[in-house]
């Protein structure tokens, strides 16, 4: 069985995390350079292999920008990214990212699923006191997951980025500690 093989990593019913390896670098520069993955991620493209290569060293060897890769416990494959990015373990806060990079793999709750284990990592393995994110304001599907979690909208940064030529807002989330633990008690609505 999968999990036995692979206990050491973060797993749910559907997906898992493991931290990102170097034989995922082909796969990630494609997703990376998909023009929507830039948008939504806010990362300026295109990226040549040679970059993608210098990244990956910098975040193989970072604890404060932890790289995750979403895999499906099905067959293994590796579908997406996530990440805890400015990790600070003094003010105990971190910034996160999420991309499903295979499009026929979206709208299924992998999503969903791997950030609940990303939660989990974030606040109790490595006692964080707030996440947050930020996505496009018409990012309609990734602001109702954000909510569906327990995230609190936090405001709106007011034609932020630049994207398709156009200036677009984006919304700020975040979660703390003690709204994480009332998520996973039952005790949020997901209204609230």
């Amino acid at each position: 069985m999968a999990e036995k093989a692979y206990k050491h990593l973060l797993f749910g019913n559907r997906v898992y995390l493991r931290r990102l390896e170097a034989a995922d670098l082909p796969r990630t520069l494609k997703w990376i350079n998909d023009p929507e993955i830039m948008a939504a991620i806010g990362v300026r493209g295109p990226r040549s292999a040679k970059e993608q290569e210098l990244w990956y060293e910098r975040i193989a060897a970072s604890r404060d920008n932890l790289v995750f890769a979403l895999c499906l416990i099905t067959d293994h494959r590796h579908i997406g990214n996530l990440s805890l990015f400015a990790v600070d373990y003094i003010d105990r806060n971190a910034g996160l990212t999420i991309f499903i990079g295979e499009p026929k793999e979206r709208q299924h709750g992998y999503g969903t699923e791997a950030l609940q284990l990303l939660l989990e990592y974030g606040f109790t393995y490595l006692n964080l006191h707030r996440i947050y994110c930020k996505t496009n304001a018409d990012a309609t599907a990734a602001i109702k997951m954000y909510n569906k979690l327990g995230f609190r909208q936090e405001g709106i940064l007011r034609e932020h980025s630049y994207q398709f030529g156009r200036y677009v807002d984006k919304v700020m989330f975040g979660m703390l500690r003690q709204e994480y633990l009332k998520s996973i008690s039952g005790e949020f609505s997901g209204k609230e």
